[in-house]
């Protein structure tokens, strides 16, 4: 994916405001605050699964007879917080230690991991999973406890996520298409504090502009996601 830097977006957005000229900066407390709204925005876009281009696995070794673990800066798994768990797989070595063979997980919430009456009880293979979206990071119970005598990980398919800029002269990877909508969602977060040196029909084509780039990236996110989420097709069955 393509790098971004903050300020290259800020300066785009007070250009597109006729704030700036093109190439100019804003001033370091005008860039400051939006840096700030800017984060925000990201924080909105990644709460939203509108705004979701990918669901992302990745994969944590579990440890014998342990039956929870915590997810994100400062866990046991680091170093992201999921915001929202698609699918969760256990994976252990099979007859052929070279093949791991998966089982996918129930994903259960606080009332029904707090109904199950022996939270200790253990079992080869785990049957559910609980996440207690705590923050900064959240708890992970897996039920039954996995034994985990042998090799044994936990896969977790999570949306992608964007991450925040943490400075002004940082940058981050985006999809394509993102950069764009952002600058124009910026303008639209600028305009309650800059609306009044703002043209009237400049405001308005920042209005047109952002919601035609966010239409653009949720209809590519809606068929990608629909894809993602069919059923898998039978393999060699009656067409």
């Amino acid at each position: 994916m393509p790098s971004y830097n903050a300020q290259t977006i800020i300066n785009t957005a007070f250009a597109g405001l006729g704030l700036a000229d093109p190439g100019g900066a804003p001033s370091v407390s005008d860039s400051m605050d939006a840096l700030a709204r800017l984060n925000l925005l990201v924080e909105q876009w990644a709460v939203q699964e509108r705004f979701v281009w990918s669901v992302r696995t990745d994969t944590y070794a579990l440890a014998a007879t342990t039956k929870s673990y915590t997810i994100g800066p400062t866990g046991v798994f680091t170093p992201t917080r999921p915001t929202y768990i698609e699918q969760a797989r256990v994976a252990l070595a099979g007859p052929n230690p070279a093949n791991m063979i998966e089982s996918v997980l129930r994903l259960i919430g606080e009332q029904e991991y707090g109904a199950i009456q022996d939270k200790n009880a253990y079992a080869n293979i785990p049957e559910c999973l609980y996440n207690d979206r705590g923050s900064p990071n959240s708890t992970l119970y897996l039920w039954p406890v996995p034994v985990a005598a042998s090799t044994t990980n936990l896969l977790l398919d999570t949306w992608s996520q964007l991450t925040a800029f943490s400075s002004l002269q940082s940058s981050v990877d985006l999809p394509q298409g993102y950069a764009e909508a952002m600058e124009h969602a910026l303008e639209l977060r600028l305009l309650p504090a800059f609306g009044a040196t703002v043209a009237p029909e400049v405001a308005q084509a920042v209005v047109m502009l952002a919601k035609a780039a966010e239409d653009s990236i949720v209809a590519l996110n809606a068929k990608a996601r629909g894809l993602m989420l069919a059923p898998a097709a039978p393999v060699g069955g009656a067409r």
